[in-house]
């Protein structure tokens, strides 16, 4: 099985937010329901102050609590998609939500330790980054255009998604040896292994 995953850059976010505003045109989100987010991390290092931004989704686990979590979904076979509310595409590694199968009980969004599952109010039902996946497995796209939209319009190369990519525990870390002192890092990723890695972060 392939494994698709983020790369995110954080030298070259600029905190422009696009990728949030692409994302809620492609899926029409309603207000409240962001499903990438850009946060600001502001501190002082060194005695100098600095600020800087960080654009998260869903990681698409390798071991999603949100799954394990959904009374909805099959816990013995993470990849089945048969009338479940989530599921881990075989194909891609993508941790997909089908609301058609959703109670809205909100037990994913409080398995999941990167804030990724989000509630509509409107709906009732629970929300969540599917990678895109329908432009992933579109054909009749260009190969340049098989990514998520949030990727799309990064004016800035701070994301990019790629297959093959896995957990790597150094790496999906915002913090590191050269980071700022008292950075607040995503949360312990050895339970569900998230697919992202970041870059170093900008220097200060």
């Amino acid at each position: 099985m392939a494994q698709f995953g983020w790369r995110i850059n954080l030298d070259n976010c600029i905190g422009c937010r696009a990728c949030e505003g692409a994302c809620k045109q492609e899926w029409k989100l309603p207000t409240g329901v962001r499903r990438r987010r850009v946060v600001i991390q502001d501190g002082v290092n060194n005695g100098k102050p600095y600020r800087r931004f960080v654009t998260l989704a869903c990681m698409h686990c390798e071991n999603p609590a949100c799954i394990q979590a959904c009374p909805q979904s099959d816990h013995a076979n993470i990849n089945n998609s048969s009338g479940t509310a989530i599921y881990k595409d075989a194909t891609t590694g993508l941790v997909i939500p089908q609301q058609q199968h959703c109670v809205g009980c909100r037990r994913c969004a409080s398995a999941c330790p990167y804030g990724a599952p989000q509630y509509d109010p409107d709906s009732g039902l629970m929300d969540k980054c599917n990678g895109c996946h329908h432009r992933l497995t579109n054909n009749n796209l260009q190969d340049s255009q098989k990514m998520p939209a949030c990727v799309l319009t990064c004016s800035s190369y701070a994301l990019t998604f790629n297959a093959a990519d896995s957990y790597d525990a150094a790496a999906c870390h915002t913090n590191g040896p050269t980071a700022p002192a008292g950075l607040q890092d995503i949360g312990d990723p050895s339970r569900t292994r998230p697919v992202v890695k970041f870059t170093p972060q900008r220097g200060l």
